[in-house]
């Protein structure tokens, strides 16, 4: 597990450099996916958001994000 862990950092943006990229753009929402060591409750859920910006949604499998046409809208499910 520590080598997979340690690995996965050259192939892996990390939530610093999302939070930079997310800063510099015009964005209205980041779905952040695929995240290692993913949060696998609740509680590390919240832990993880913390430091976060609020326009940052932690995805799911199967969740689905629609973009209305004629709308800036973004709905998630």
């Amino acid at each position: 597990m520590q080598k997979i862990l340690k690995d996965v950092q050259d192939y892996h943006a990390s939530t610093e450099k999302l939070i930079e990229m997310i800063a510099v753009s015009d964005v209205q929402m980041t779905g952040f996916y695929h995240m290692v060591p993913a949060p696998s409750n609740i509680v590390m859920e919240k832990i993880y958001k913390n430091d976060l910006p609020s326009d940052v949604v932690l995805t799911d499998d199967g969740m689905w994000f629609t973009l209305p046409v004629g709308s800036d809208s973004i709905e998630v499910d």
